[in-house]
């Protein structure tokens, strides 16, 4: 029996599709957990220095091209793996019927974060 060659294509660029959904399950557990620490709990008990959240702080981490090319790098990624994880813990409550909707506006939100990223990103290290 063989498989035609639309199959084959989809099995040979498998790896492909599913790389960035596992970087973005391997990143965000990384990377979020020390967010929230900082800025959800040391930065609000005064565990931090006063002016290590300020704006002009932030804005020179931001600013350093290898901080901007993280940033593009992991928002998407976790906004894909979130969306992919909301898909499947919708349809796992018994709502499969909507499947293409519930895809379609949670891939839709993650794309619209991936540009909302860039572009945010992209007035940062431009200044426009």
């Amino acid at each position: 029996m063989s498989h035609g060659p639309l199959k084959r294509f989809m099995n040979t660029i498998e790896p492909l599709i599913w790389g960035p959904f596992v970087t973005g399950n391997f990143l965000t557990p990384l990377v979020f957990p020390a967010l929230v620490l900082a800025v959800g709990i040391a930065a609000p008990l005064g565990w931090l220095p006063a002016d290590a959240l300020s704006y002009e702080r932030a804005f020179a981490l931001a600013s350093n091209p290898l901080v901007a090319i993280g940033v593009l790098v992991i928002m998407p990624l976790a906004l894909l793996a979130g969306s992919h994880h909301l898909r499947f813990g919708i349809i796992d409550v018994g709502t499969a019927e909507h499947d293409g909707a519930v895809a379609l506006v949670l891939y839709g939100l993650w794309q619209l974060g991936a540009v909302v990223t860039a572009i945010a990103v992209a007035r940062i290290l431009f200044d426009f």
